[in-house]
């Protein structure tokens, strides 16, 4: 019974996943105006990169992910404030450096192995069991859910 649930629950993510790669940063902003958003699917790719980040991230970038988990205070180097990467970017949320950050390809201060693990082959190796989607699928799911928490600039006090 677990088997077939978990089987269930696994060809619904991979719909979502599939239904996600039409929500890219790119297909974000070229919607015009006045026209429906992705909204459902939009909501479910973010409900599933949430979910993701509660399990993988949270403990050490905190709920809101501003780098206070509960794991940053025994940690060598202070884990990021995920709010303000775009902020730190000119104010444009750099989509695929942070994927490469999350899946592990690019080398970043913390993220050697006693730090941020490398996501990329922790999740190759769960796409082999009932239930889990793609890795790259949980990548962008994961990457899209980052994106969602960044932080408007705020106007400079004159």
């Amino acid at each position: 019974m677990f088997y077939c649930e978990r089987a269930v629950v696994g060809l619904q993510r991979i719909a979502l996943v599939s239904a996600m790669l039409a929500i890219t940063p790119a297909a974000v902003a070229a919607q015009q105006p006045g026209e429906p958003e992705a909204g459902t699917m939009r909501e479910l790719a973010l409900a599933e990169g949430k979910s993701e980040y509660i399990v993988y991230c949270r403990t050490c970038h905190g709920d809101a992910g501003k780098g206070d988990g509960s794991m940053a205070k025994i940690l060598t180097k202070k884990p990021a404030d995920l709010t303000s990467i775009a902020a730190r970017n000119g104010g444009q949320f750099p989509y695929w450096r942070t994927f490469n950050i999350i899946a592990g390809d690019v080398e970043t201060a913390g993220h050697d192995m006693f730090q941020m693990p490398r996501f990329w082959s922790r999740f190759e190796k769960q796409a082999m069991m009932p239930g889990y989607a793609p890795a790259q699928m949980r990548l962008l799911a994961l990457t899209h859910y980052v994106e969602s928490l960044q932080v408007p600039p705020q106007p400079e006090a004159k």
